[in-house]
């Protein structure tokens, strides 16, 4: 977690800083095609909002944005934090964080305390459970004058939609990113048989069994098993994305499958701790490490060869993407539904091309 002190606390549950920072304008986008939002006489009027459904959020002034990150307790939030802090300096809006501790009912009620607080007109929203928060970010937001834009993971069941366009919910503004998707896992899961061809023993990291990444994971390691098969898959160790408990589900998977020649990690802070699991081990020869995610850490480790391959995730670019979409419809302006951000696979022979964001 973040030391460095940003504004005052909350007086919300569960809010971690409240940001009002006067600031100049920013050249970042969100990308994508598509629209939202229409102004019924300026920015400085009343804005109506077009969610989807037929009927319009009507808001004016500036956002009063509630951030919802994840989990601040990994490199992934610290900079979804950080982008949020940035955007809320650039815009010149009023940003109140909330972090959800990995915590799918803490998140609920952050959400749920906010909507009733009559506080804030937008949220910023990276949900724990995308179904748990379903209803009240698409339905209870915007019929109380929220205009909510989701980040990261699709919400109400969506992350299982095989194209991008699929992952916005009626109800909420847009969708920004688009990594944790069916075809996201497909093509870095098929770059990982490519890069290890033949027969191979493999243990899995991942994390919490609610989130998006999770389940498009599990089921793209089905596909991977009957179209595979000599891709053994000998065990999965669930984590909540943190280094420490990355450690520690190596060294059980290491020791359950002294043949193991493969972890796959389903995020950075995770590989992180796997990498040093296996080096202790004496096993950096033997098994092989793959990575999701490209933080900075896992950047360095495909560079010395500790790490075979890694695709990025951009959590700083899709904070501030969220931020900027909410203040573009409060303008007025049109908004992308989908933002999505790129994809590609690094390896040590193209890794020194790609800046990590976290």
């Amino acid at each position: 977690m973040r030391k460095h002190r940003f504004g005052r606390v909350g007086a919300l549950a569960g809010a971690v800083a409240v940001i009002a920072l006067a600031g100049c304008g920013s050249d970042s986008s969100s990308g994508g095609s598509g629209s939202t939002g229409s102004s019924d006489s300026g920015s400085s009027g009343e804005v109506s909002v077009d969610v989807g459904t037929g009927t319009p959020v009507k808001v004016s002034g500036k956002p009063r944005i509630a951030f919802y990150i994840f989990g601040g307790g990994n490199a992934y939030g610290v900079a979804e934090r950080k982008g949020a802090l940035r955007a809320a300096a650039d815009y010149g809006v009023d940003v109140t964080l909330y972090d959800g501790a990995f915590d799918a009912q803490k998140q609920f009620n952050q959400v749920q305390t906010a909507i009733n607080s009559g506080r804030f007109n937008a949220f910023s929203l990276d949900p724990v459970d995308a179904n748990l928060v379903c209803n009240l970010a698409s339905r209870t937001a915007p019929a109380r004058g929220i205009v909510v834009s989701v980040f990261d993971q699709p919400l109400c069941g969506r992350y299982a939609q095989p194209t991008i366009e699929g992952l916005w919910q009626p109800g909420t503004l847009n969708f920004v990113a688009g990594y944790f998707t069916i075809q996201r896992m497909h093509d870095w899961l098929e770059a990982i048989v490519r890069e290890f061809p033949g027969p191979q023993k493999v243990g899995l990291i991942t994390g919490l069994a609610v989130d998006s990444l999770s389940k498009d994971f599990d089921s793209e390691v089905e596909r991977v098993k009957q179209e595979h098969p000599e891709f053994e898959v000998a065990g999965e160790q669930r984590t909540d994305y943190t280094t420490t408990k990355g450690y520690a589900a190596a060294q059980t998977l290491l020791q359950a499958n002294p043949d193991l020649t493969l972890i796959i990690s389903d995020y950075s802070d995770l590989t992180v701790g796997a990498s040093k699991a296996i080096e202790q081990a004496g096993k950096s020869d033997q098994v092989k490490l793959a990575d999701f995610g490209g933080s900075s850490a896992v950047t360095r480790m495909v560079q010395d060869g500790s790490v075979a391959l890694t695709t990025p995730t951009y959590p700083y670019s899709e904070a501030t993407n969220s931020i900027k979409s909410l203040v573009d419809a409060f303008e007025g302006k049109r908004v992308p539904r989908v933002g999505p951000l790129p994809f590609k696979v690094y390896t040590r022979d193209n890794i020194a091309s790609y800046r990590p964001e976290f």
